[in-house]
């Protein structure tokens, strides 16, 4: 998933509103949507409506990622950081944080390694982008929104105070939703989005193309005048479209289907 942090890092790069991108997963994220969602593009690979589908792996849920534009900084147990090593064998300047094996029993110790590593993991940058919704981001703004999420309250401990010098994580660093730059990079089709479209997408739609020409076949059969609408006569396409736009319609995606219905 090299290309796909190269992206992510290109966008930094060329923003000047931001200069890191902050991905919290799981409930010190307050589960938020935006963050699972790219742990997952960048992660598992997931590509299409699988992003928005019902695929998440639950083990990102303890992940905290920061990237900046040369360089990345990942919070993960131990469990999780073996099975993302062969992810991310090929990530420049890749810094890790994961608590002591000697510590998995101890929660509490467990979960101040973790903000001790996010406050680490946060030094040095200054204007933070966020994948908040744009819902999430009007009103009092993205600054109000992340300050709900536990890790980032946190930062703002007494007990931390000789770390961070004391005051909330949004008196400190800058904070911006980047939310549709990061989804219009979820909605290229790069490699792992082009596999795919060919190893999942183009047998449903294959299946679905095939019942409609078996329908027409009987509807036609013995040269008896049709009388099947159009709409009856290809509904396992319209179902197979209505199916797609239900499932992308929050990252806008698949607009070429309007097209395939225009031609049916």
């Amino acid at each position: 998933m090299t290309a796909r942090l190269a992206a992510i890092q290109a966008l930094i790069a060329e923003s000047p509103d931001i200069d890191s991108l902050l991905l919290v997963g799981g409930v010190d994220g307050r589960n938020h949507a935006g963050s699972r969602e790219a742990l997952d593009w960048l992660f598992s690979g997931l590509s299409g409506r699988e992003i928005w589908g019902s695929k998440h792996d639950n083990a990102l849920d303890e992940a905290v990622l920061l990237i900046t534009a040369d360089a990345a900084r990942l919070y993960a147990p131990p469990k999780l950081w073996a099975a993302l090593q062969p992810r991310v064998a090929r990530w420049r300047r890749l810094q890790v944080w994961s608590p002591p094996v000697a510590l998995e029993d101890d929660v509490e110790q467990v979960e101040e390694h973790k903000i001790r590593s996010f406050i680490a993991m946060a030094s040095g940058v200054g204007r933070v982008g966020v994948a908040l919704p744009p819902a999430e981001g009007s009103g009092k703004g993205p600054a109000a929104a992340i300050e709900l999420w536990p890790l980032v309250q946190a930062f703002a401990l007494q007990d931390f105070e000789a770390l961070t010098g004391g005051g909330f994580f949004t008196q400190q660093h800058e904070v911006t939703s980047v939310a549709e730059a990061l989804r219009a990079l979820q909605l290229q089709l790069d490699a792992p989005a082009l596999g795919w479209l060919r190893d999942v997408e183009a047998p449903r739609l294959a299946g679905c193309l095939a019942d409609c020409l078996q329908s027409v076949d009987v509807a036609c059969d013995g040269g008896r005048a049709v009388r099947l609408s159009e709409a009856e006569l290809f509904e396992p396409a319209l179902t197979y479209h209505a199916h797609g736009r239900g499932r992308t319609s929050r990252g806008r995606g698949v607009r070429y289907v309007g097209r395939v219905r225009a031609a049916l």
